[in-house]
């Protein structure tokens, strides 16, 4: 298990950012493992499940954000933000 992180309780992506960090035994990364994807979550109280496809999701977007906070590109971003967009749609049974 990583070595406790810095910067509890930021903003969801600056959090997410904050997975990876240096200490003073070297690089720590706490999703490495299901294990630490859950005890992000629970941090964060998002009820998902901590499983490893879960764990993926959180990796992808974490490199998409460090890639458009470093100004490399914002299209990964862009990518993992199109999964989460709210649709909203007019059906012959009304708002959907």
């Amino acid at each position: 298990m990583p070595e406790p992180r810095p910067h509890l309780g930021e903003p969801l992506a600056l959090d997410l950012l904050n997975t990876r960090w240096i200490a003073a035994s070297g690089q720590q990364d706490l999703l490495t493992d299901v294990a630490g994807a859950r005890l992000w979550l629970a941090d964060n109280d998002l009820d998902l499940p901590a499983d490893a496809a879960t764990l993926h999701a959180l990796v992808t977007a974490r490199e998409a954000i460090l890639r458009a906070v470093k100004g490399e590109t914002a299209d990964d971003l862009n990518a993992v933000l199109e999964h989460g967009r709210i649709r909203r749609a007019l059906t012959p049974d009304g708002p959907a």
